[in-house]
């Protein structure tokens, strides 16, 4: 039984391993389902960062609060603040982290603008019920244009002790600044870091 499960680790690791696959299996489909099998939605290595930032800085939170809309990653009661991170790829953000896939893009573009869809959303439904909203974007963790954990760590404090209803860290190529919306537009909550 042992030896069984042994090999079957070690066929997936040479499954996985790029260089043992002849270039025409690296799109296979048993190479893809595997590749999209290890995406995680909870406890990804960005999360993980924002969370020990926090903890570091005092700041005690609560994770995936599923009674909230859209499940933020990061729950502040105390603060009503809640917290996203989002990477930029599954997002659609518009830093040098992001590229449109070159195969399957409708595929892809619909799945992305359906993700954007369903932020605006919960932003919109956190906001109704009282709720501030911080998304946290990849490229502000990673990337030639990421922020120090010092910066990124006041920078989270500076909203969570704000009043503040949306903002977001990231930073974009052309757009070195974030963005922050007031209530009276969060109305016509259309953040300018979704460009369709």
């Amino acid at each position: 039984m042992i030896c069984s499960s042994v090999n079957r680790e070690a066929r997936i690791v040479r499954l996985h391993d790029r260089r043992t696959l002849p270039k025409s299996g690296r799109g296979s489909g048993a190479h893809v389902r595997l590749n999209m099998r290890r995406v995680r939605a909870k406890d990804t290595r960005p999360e993980m960062t924002v969370r020990r930032l926090l903890h570091y800085a005092g700041f005690r939170f609560r994770l995936h609060r599923r009674d909230l809309p859209g499940c933020p990653d990061i729950i502040l009661p105390r603060y009503r603040a809640a917290i996203f991170v989002h990477g930029c790829f599954w997002h659609g953000h518009g830093c040098s982290l992001f590229r449109m896939p070159a195969t399957r893009t409708d595929f892809w573009s619909s799945k992305i603008a359906g993700n954007r869809h369903r932020d605006e959303a919960a932003v919109a439904g956190l906001r109704a019920a009282g709720w501030r909203s911080l998304w946290v974007w990849e490229c502000a963790l990673r990337g030639k244009h990421r922020l120090t954990p010092m910066e990124l760590s006041e920078r989270m404090a500076v909203f969570i002790r704000n009043d503040a209803g949306f903002e977001e860290m990231g930073k974009r190529d052309h757009d070195l600044k974030a963005n922050a919306l007031s209530q009276a537009d969060i109305k016509v909550f259309r953040p300018l870091c979704l460009i369709d």
